[in-house]
């Protein structure tokens, strides 16, 4: 009957060393799941806001290029603008001279 008890008591021994051992894997294997787990959302999170960078930066540099653009246009317009505002004056200058031509003559004519 002691061997029964002894074996019986090896046995329960036994188990439980193999149970606590088992506990201990267990949750190392976890902690890895878990470690991998996070490494994967983190990189997935990387990721994404990589693609939003891009995709940012691209749209970014399309403005910058809308804009130039828009400035060149626009440079365009102030040298034709520019351009006209001296024809007129020069225009203007001539009819200035004209005027002055007339009145001169028509002052002479009067006298």
């Amino acid at each position: 009957m002691e061997h029964v008890e002894t074996i019986s008591v090896a046995i329960v021994i036994i188990t439980a060393v193999w149970k606590g051992i088992e506990g201990i894997i267990n949750y190392r294997v976890q902690k890895k799941v878990k470690q991998a787990e996070l490494r994967t959302a983190t990189i997935q999170a990387e990721n994404t806001m990589l693609q939003n960078w891009v995709q940012w930066s691209q749209t970014l540099e399309k403005r910058v290029k809308e804009a130039e653009e828009t400035i060149i246009s626009l440079k365009d317009i102030i040298d034709r603008q520019k351009e006209k505002l001296a024809s007129m004056e020069r225009q203007n200058k001539r009819l200035v001279r004209r005027l002055s031509q007339i009145k001169r003559s028509r002052h002479e004519k009067q006298q």
